[in-house]
């Protein structure tokens, strides 16, 4: 989701430097720094919700404590 967002961010601020939107605050060309700056935005606070809902630690592993050997006891 994060990479579709700046690469839609980054599109619309191509398309700001060829011909100016003109939507409110975006009537000239150099106002295509505030696009960029929206998109790097968006990506942090996708990221920072990604990060926030996989913080539960993760289900144990089936095999108890000696997973990593397999199981076998040394």
């Amino acid at each position: 989701m994060a990479k579709f967002v700046m690469v839609l961010f980054t599109a619309v601020a191509c398309i700001q430097l060829i011909k100016p939107i003109g939507w409110p605050g975006l009537k000239q060309r150099r106002d295509a720094w505030k696009l960029v700056m929206a998109g790097f935005m968006a990506v942090v606070v996708l990221i920072g919700i990604r990060l926030a809902t996989d913080l539960e630690p993760p289900p144990p592993k089936p095999g108890g404590e000696n997973s990593q050997t397999g199981g076998k006891s040394r």
